[in-house]
């Protein structure tokens, strides 16, 4: 097995938010209230995420499937379901971390 190694991107950290909007996402995504799922502006579709909560450490993974947050101080906007599994009832504080290489494949076996 050939395992290509990544490095993590640089922290980013700032505002989400939570949204709830029934709206196709990418081509071939459809946003569920109830998966782990988020919008960000600059990262493609299809990526994966880690975010922190920095008020109480929570963290999860999210699949990007939409451009956003559309308000000028978010970061983030996460669907209902990953914003609880961090914490948060509307605006949380967080850190994000895109997954790649090696990180993502570790997540997708083991689910740390």
């Amino acid at each position: 097995i050939c395992l290509m190694v990544g490095e993590a991107s640089a922290a980013e950290i700032g505002i989400a938010s939570t949204f709830e909007d029934q709206r196709l996402a990418c081509p071939g995504k459809r946003f569920h209230a109830g998966a782990m799922l988020a919008a960000h502006n600059r990262l493609p579709c299809g990526s994966y995420v880690r975010v922190r909560n920095l008020q109480n450490q929570r963290s999860v993974v999210v699949e990007i499937v939409d451009r956003g947050p559309h308000r000028k101080n978010r970061v983030i906007d996460l669907s209902p379901k990953a914003a609880s599994k961090i914490g948060s009832d509307g605006l949380a504080k967080v850190e994000i971390i895109h997954l790649v290489g090696f990180m993502l494949l570790w997540w997708k076996r083991t689910g740390w």
